[in-house]
């Protein structure tokens, strides 16, 4: 389509007069354009250039005496709106051009150059006035750009009434409509009546001319005769200069209010509501209700917030977006994107509310999908599948022999499929706990019969010698576990320790759930942590793609042991005080066919877009149609059973910068808040991220959810109320970024402590952050781990606390203590660390493949490192304990952000203030300060509760434990007391107040 529009540019590039026609082959080949859109726009997701292609027939297609071609452009455009709410703006531009050009041949024919049909082109241009205005129905967003332009509402209004191409009563609602936004949109009483003055002239007009046509007397108009103006018109028209009335009354300097302007659409509402409920059906009546209908339809789905104020306008609109406003101006001229966004979800969840029964039960499709117990009779087996693309559909494996004939299921309503497998005659169910499973499908294209493992199953495996995975059958008897422990509570700030469950052994092998429950969990308690965030637990066939490309959703990985298991890990880090997170990735699926989602019904649709949008182009993976209500329900059911099955506590979702843009993020610099907003913004991905925020917090409010996300988009950690996403924290993905990017450019002399800080602290207000010095992108193969980097291949030789101390060592220890201490303490209102990243585990992560020897040398944990009381690295490992503790007893990260008073390129000093504690850092190589000055917000004794220096921590023990210092009442760097200090050279100190 695209390349068509291109040839038709060339061949039309001449600016065509509306009255010249354009015939023959141009005209054929915009009608194919038309015709081809929609259907691309789905498919391919070409949002931005399909819409472009869609202007340039816009602006051609007005030469088209074609009216059916037009009608159905124009509501083929208004159907798009659906799918893509995001560009509904776009495309009513578009269709406004349309407008204004059908509107050049009427004025034309009226004028008399040209004998055309004029019933036909006002009917095409009523066509496009009604999808106007359903749009504007539809969008509430739109209606607001109405109703700030008043020239487009005066040449509508006008237009129409022009038109006289209308049956009795068939656009009064219309026109009315317009008239009413023509009027309220007025800044003045003169204006208003300056404008009514020819719109009530023409409804006279009308009146004389009808008259005459009912006395035999000529019209002397062309085409039909025109009708009396149904009296309901007039006494709307008379409602909209009362309620104009009413409003300028109530205005102050004449400043038009949205909430006023809401609540006079309800009085009107509740007018018209009240006429039409008398007993007369005349004609007029049912305009009335016609009239009604449309205000009421504006009424309910239009959610539009005052940007001056902080009022909703209505109850299903954020709630809060006017303190979000308050808080960041800078988001106003976005207001109707983020009111559509907000207005798409509402929708889905209304949605669901009335054709799926609720979000508790959407949610909870689990119990309905997959195996279940029928309830009715002991052991008897209900599978219930979603297949659209199947003509027939069987359950097959070790139990009948893979018969694809024996066990059909029966297709139900919603391209749901089920059947029922009666127990055997001694009362056993039919299928063996721990035996294989799949599903037959016959595709509707005609081809031949495949195999699927069922999307909902619960354990899959891969045979011993076998590539592909397969389902598994577990009993339910076989899946309970008795819970010994209760949730803990909720943190108020997160230190959560990342760890994946294969690499947590020194021995080279895929290690065990039993394993990290009896030898990391003590480990995770001891270093003061109160979070876990477990990687790689959705089954994925690969075991090098680190867990991210999950073939099986519903299955905890098999290769780590058996689902009782992973309960009894959870269970026991509950008992410890520990909530678990787990890393989900619903921002894309692994592309195997045989044991994943991928081609599941042999289209390539289904759970995901089709074509190139279903596509991810640089992880070969596939993309979730996020419009769609079934892949919704498999998506939160997911996330739900991982909270209910195994009592997950939150989620860390992966890949969120990748869902919300339809470039992925791929080569994206955000340099402005534009970049957030308009036609790249994958609204369908959006309104999915806050139904899933919204489900998991409602099911368990001390949930916690945290994103991956790097753009920096605007609102994604605010509350749904606030116009927000209702994420808990998002990772601040630039800090390890930065630390990895200075340790291989700069020398230590050359650190710039403003750069620094304002890496550290780029945040924004209210949406907090985890914040952390590397995770385990650091650590894969082609990078290295921070202690790597900075003491490289002398970590090898001298590690040990008896070899020689070198300059090598002595400075990767102290910096490798600062970058993570400041990391910890200014950088974000969370914090994390990878699994043995604590105590500086050497090397990087590596998983056995094809290219390294199948070897696990580089896929582990070696906590013979730091157990060896003779290695240094127990100083690291104290350290990060110590600091974890510290945290507990300060509570900064529950606290604002910091102060900073001090960043001092020269001396390479940075110092602030947080949670009634001073922090200093000196990054100078070489240079210590004896009684430097420093100020500080509160006056009193300062005592020294942390110092990297310390000999416990590797440190040359400097500064004395304990030590104590007292402000002075002199004013200091804006501060209204000071300090003198003693800070030696790459030594980091936290002072606390003494109260």
């Amino acid at each position: 389509s695209k390349g068509r529009v291109r040839a038709l540019d060339v061949r039309m590039a001449a600016p065509q007069s509306p009255l010249k026609q354009q015939r023959g082959t141009d005209e054929d080949s915009l009608i194919d354009v038309l015709k081809l859109l929609p259907r691309q726009i789905r498919s391919l997701g070409c949002i931005t250039d399909c819409h472009k292609a869609a202007r340039v027939v816009a602006d051609r297609l007005f030469c088209s005496e074609k009216q059916a071609d037009v009608i159905t452009y124009s509501y083929g455009l208004s159907a798009l709106c659906k799918d893509y709410n995001g560009i509904a703006r776009e495309i009513f531009g578009t269709l406004e051009r349309l407008r204004r050009s059908l509107g050049m041949w009427i004025h034309a024919v009226g004028d008399g150059a040209r004998e055309v049909d004029v019933e036909a082109l006002c009917v095409q241009w009523d066509a496009v006035i009604t999808v106007m205005l359903e749009l504007a129905c539809r969008h509430g967003h739109l209606m607001g750009q109405l109703a700030l332009d008043t020239d487009v509402y005066k040449r509508l209004s006008v237009e129409v009434l022009a038109c006289r191409c209308y049956e009795p009563g068939e656009t009064a609602g219309s026109r009315t409509q317009l008239i009413f936004g023509a009027v309220e949109t007025c800044d003045t009483q003169p204006e208003m009546s300056q404008r009514l003055a020819p719109i009530l002239q023409m409804l006279k007009s009308d009146r004389e001319k009808a008259a005459r046509v009912a006395d035999g007397a000529p019209s002397g108009t062309v085409g039909s005769p025109v009708p009396t103006i149904a009296e309901g018109e007039e006494w709307v028209l008379r409602c909209c200069r009362d309620e104009w009335a009413w409003l300028e009354g109530s205005l102050d300097s004449f400043t038009l209010s949205l909430f006023e302007v809401t609540l006079s659409l309800c009085r009107l509402r509740t007018k018209l509501k009240a006429q039409i409920t008398s007993k007369s059906e005349s004609p007029s009546q049912a305009a009335l209700g016609r009239i009604w209908q449309q205000v009421q339809d504006v009424c309910l789905t239009t959610a539009v917030v005052d940007p001056v104020g902080d009022q909703s306008l209505l109850n299903r609109a954020p709630s809060k977006l006017g303190e979000t406003f308050s808080e960041d101006p800078h988001l106003r001229p976005f207001v109707e994107n983020i009111i559509d966004r907000d207005s798409a979800f509402q929708a889905m969840r209304l949605r669901i509310d009335t054709e799926f029964g609720g979000m508790d039960t959407f949610s909870k499709s689990y119990e309905r999908f997959g195996f279940s117990m029928s309830g009715r009779v002991p052991n008897e087996i209900v599978f219930r599948e979603w297949c659209p693309g199947a003509a027939e559909l069987s359950l097959v494996g070790d139990f009948n022999d893979w018969d694809p004939t024996t066990h059909p299921a029966a297709r139900l309503k919603d391209s749901e499929w089920q059947i029922t497998l009666p127990p055997k005659a001694d009362g056993s169910a039919a299928i063996v706990s721990g035996s294989r499973v799949r599903i037959s499908i016959a595709p509707q294209n005609g081809g031949p019969r495949f195999l699927r493992i069922p999307a909902w199953i619960e354990r899959a495996e891969q045979p011993k010698d076998e590539v592909e995975f397969v389902g598994v059958y577990v009993a339910p008897e076989e899946q309970e576990y008795t819970w010994k422990h209760q949730r803990p509570p909720t943190p108020k700030a997160l230190k959560i320790y990342e760890a994946h469950i294969g690499i947590a052994s020194d021995e080279l092998k895929v290690a065990s759930y039993k394993n990290f429950t009896q030898n990391v969990l003590p480990r995770i308690a001891k270093q003061n942590y109160n979070s876990i965030q477990l990687m790689a637990i959705m089954e994925h066939a690969y075991y090098g793609s680190f867990g991210y490309q999950v073939t099986n959703f519903f299955a905890a990985s098999s290769r780590f042991g058996p689902l009782a298991d992973l309960c009894e890990l959870i269970d026991t880090a509950h008992g410890l005080g520990l909530i678990v997170l787990l890393d989900v990735v619903h921002s894309h699926a692994s592309k195997n066919v045989a044991d994943g989602l991928n081609m599941f019904d042999g289209t390539d649709a289904c759970y995901f877009h089709s074509g190139s949008r279903g596509n991810h182009p640089l992880w070969d993976s596939r993309l979730f149609n996020y419009s769609s209500p079934q892949v919704l329900r498999f998506l939160l059911s997911n996330l739900r059973w991982y909270m209910e099955k195994f009592h997950f506590d939150g989620f860390r979702f992966d890949g969120v910068t990748s869902m919300i843009y339809h470039h992925h993020g791929a080569g994206k610099v955000f340099t402005s808040y534009d970049d957030y907003f308009g036609l790249d913004v994958d609204r369908e991905a959006e309104v999915y991220l806050m139904l899933a925020n919204y489900m998991v917090h409602s099911v368990n409010p001390g949930a916690i959810t945290v994103a991956e996300e790097v753009s920096g988009m605007p609102l994604l950690c605010r509350p749904i109320e606030f116009g927000g996403f209702g994420f808990d924290y998002r990772l601040a993905m630039a800090v390890p970024d930065y630390w990895i990017k200075t340790l291989k450019e700069k020398q230590d002399e050359d650190w710039d402590m403003e750069e620094l800080v304002h890496v550290l602290i780029n945040r924004r207000h209210k949406e907090p952050v985890i914040a952390y010095a590397e995770s385990h992108d650091q650590a894969l193969v082609g990078d290295k781990t921070l202690a790597f980097w900075l003491m490289d291949k002398e970590m090898y030789t001298h590690m040990s606390k008896l070899s020689d101390h070198t300059p090598l060592i002595e400075r990767g220890i102290a910096m490798h203590k600062l970058l993570r201490m400041i990391t910890h303490t200014l950088a974000g209102e969370g914090y994390l660390n990878f699994i043995g990243n604590e105590f500086g585990h050497p090397e990087w992560l590596d998983f056995p493949r094809k290219d390294n020897g199948e070897s696990y040398h580089y896929a582990r944990r070696q906590w013979k490192l730091v157990d060896d009381d003779l290695l240094r690295y127990q100083f690291l490992n104290e350290f990060d304990r110590k600091l974890n503790k510290v945290e507990s007893d300060a509570h900064w990260l529950e606290a604002p952000q910091a102060f900073i008073s001090l960043k001092h390129n020269g001396d390479k000093l940075i110092v602030f203030e947080r949670a009634s504690c001073v922090f200093l850092f000196n990054f100078n190589v070489s240079k210590s300060f004896a009684d430097y000055k420093i100020g500080c917000g509160d006056g009193g004794k300062y005592s020294v509760i942390l110092c990297t220096d310390d000999v416990e921590f590797g440190g040359q023990g400097r500064v004395a434990d304990g030590g104590e210092y007292f402000s002075t009442p002199n004013p200091w760097h804006g501060r209204p007391h000071s300090l003198q200090v003693y800070i030696p050279s790459r030594c980091a100190l936290i002072l606390a107040l003494k109260k």
